[in-house]
């Protein structure tokens, strides 16, 4: 588990560093591909580090470091 927030973003700062939206990201949470945790004031938070990851792993091929989901 991760502490602090100077390496953590919301679910929005990590749709805008991985080029995709945040729901998106929202998807990767709820698929347990990516932890998050809720503030006191119910913002949700990502590791940044768990971001730059997904980015290293296919960096010109945002269709391939995010798996694809299907909206319920």
């Amino acid at each position: 588990m991760y502490v602090g927030t100077d390496d953590e973003l919301t679910l929005e700062d990590a749709a805008l560093r991985l080029g995709v939206g945040a729901e998106q990201v929202w998807a990767l949470v709820r698929e347990g591909v990516l932890s998050a945790r809720v503030d006191d004031h119910c913002r949700r938070y990502v590791p940044a580090d768990a971001v730059d990851e997904l980015l290293r792993a296919a960096p010109d091929r945002p269709e391939q470091r995010i798996p694809s989901y299907r909206a319920i």
